[in-house]
């Protein structure tokens, strides 16, 4: 899940992991080039990750996406106000 969705400057991604590793958040844009890319260390279980400054995004429809372990987990339309 990703809130708030529009967002104006911050991104919070939550979701459950199997297990410990590496996840990997990505913004795309709708031609699905990617606008940033943030990696974070995640935990078995529930994980919550801020993506901060995305003020300077313009407005408009965005896709966040979840990697983990190199494999797209899910996808997220969200809306840059």
């Amino acid at each position: 899940q990703v809130s708030p969705n529009p967002f104006a400057e911050d991104l919070y991604v939550r979701f459950t992991a199997a297990e410990k590793g590496t996840a990997e958040i990505r913004i795309l844009n709708t031609t699905g080039q990617i606008i940033i890319s943030r990696l974070a260390l995640i935990n078995k279980g529930y994980n919550n990750i801020q993506l901060f400054g995305l003020n300077k995004l313009i407005t408009g429809l965005y896709v966040a996406q979840l990697v983990l372990d190199g494999n797209i987990i899910d996808n997220q339309k969200i809306i840059k106000k």
